[in-house]
């Protein structure tokens, strides 16, 4: 019978223990939260101001392909038209 009551101690108290931390703390949370909601905030505010913005982008490097591939044409010639449907 006495190991059953130490079994019942040693699992009832932690959980009590749990409980009450975890209550405790969703009070806290909700007064906190209570708080935020009526307390007043400053905010800096400032005018708006037009800039006529750059559209061109001006970049300095080297390109290089991810992969090559080697053309040969079957005849010798250049293109002189090309038609599109």
């Amino acid at each position: 019978m006495k190991d059953n009551l130490k079994y019942w101690f040693a699992t009832a108290v932690p959980v009590i223990v749990i409980i009450f931390i975890l209550t405790y703390n969703k009070s806290k949370l909700e007064t906190g939260i209570m708080k935020e909601k009526n307390g007043v905030y400053s905010v800096a505010v400032e005018q708006m101001n037009s800039v006529k913005m750059n559209s061109k982008l001006n970049y300095i490097g080297v390109t290089e392909a991810q992969n090559d591939i080697e053309l040969i044409s079957e005849t010798a010639g250049k293109v002189e038209r090309i038609f599109v449907a």
